[in-house]
């Protein structure tokens, strides 16, 4: 893998902590603001792999109004094969899977199964195992590394994933519990995967809700339906916000910060409520 150079001030494995889903109706902005922030928050990191998944290859190529800044780095690819090899050649670009679609005009292979956002979440996976690995035995020159090795206090390279389309990751379905325990596991477990997950959707009820109770932050873009508004009571939406919610304009969201665990802990003093 052609890495990023190991720069100090990296984030720490553990505390990369970032599952951000942006919910509303198509043409809103919830691609531009996955954009937005995923340059954010490379920035940030002082560089980070950007990989995804985008139905169609419609990502936005230019920061919205007021933002400003270069095109963002985009290469789509229509296989993880060829995603991975950009990602070695030009590992500071954003390498985005995005399967071709008949509907466009494309010759598709009828024999041949498209890669989808769950093979992409896998690959991001795959991803991390190596770059962690490569941080710890760059932290610990004379010591042998094992799966179960402790990352504490290690800092690495982070993973930032784009899913342009929340609908595509068929792992996360209300149905097939069993089958789709792989992707509970991963929403649970991406800080320690030194993964950002920026998440997009039309209708939260379409997809589990798990993704929104895991998420740090639900950016919420316009919405009429009102089973649609229902889940976002549910996340913790007060009416207030819900009236906001279903006048906002293009590129407008209200922001639905999620339980904060940490400011609780503290508050609490460490001690167990009565």
């Amino acid at each position: 893998m052609g890495l990023l150079s190991p720069e100090p001030e990296r984030p720490i494995i553990g505390e990369w902590n970032h599952l951000e889903a942006s919910v509303g109706a198509r043409g809103m902005g919830k691609s531009t603001e996955q954009c937005v922030r995923a340059r954010q928050l490379q920035t940030e990191a002082h560089g980070a792999y950007v990989i995804g998944h985008s139905l169609g290859a419609r990502l936005p190529t230019k920061p919205p109004p007021g933002v400003g800044g270069p095109e963002y780095p985009i290469t789509y690819h229509t296989s993880l094969d060829k995603l991975e090899r950009g990602l070695r050649r030009h590992p500071g670009r954003w390498h985005i899977l995005s399967p071709p679609l008949a509907g466009d005009g494309h010759k598709v292979d009828p024999t041949r199964k498209p890669e989808t956002a769950d093979d992409l979440l896998h690959f991001a996976m795959r991803l991390s195992t190596g770059i962690r690995r490569k941080a710890w035995e760059t932290a610990n020159p004379f010591r042998r590394w094992k799966p179960n090795v402790s990352y504490h206090g290690i800092e690495c390279v982070p993973i930032i994933v784009i899913i342009d389309e929340g609908i595509a990751i068929d792992a996360a379905s209300t149905t097939k519990k069993e089958a789709n325990k792989w992707f509970l596991s991963f929403i649970y477990s991406i800080r320690h995967l030194h993964i950002a997950m920026l998440y997009a959707i039309q209708n939260s009820n379409a997809r589990s809700w798990q993704i929104l109770e895991q998420s740090t932050v639900i950016k919420v873009f316009a919405i009429h339906h009102e089973w649609a508004l229902n889940a976002l009571r549910a996340a913790g939406a007060t009416e207030e916000q819900l009236e906001g919610i279903k006048t906002q304009g293009k590129y407008k969201f209200v922001p639905l910060t999620a339980l904060d665990v940490k400011t609780l802990e503290v508050k609490s003093e460490d001690k167990v409520p009565e």
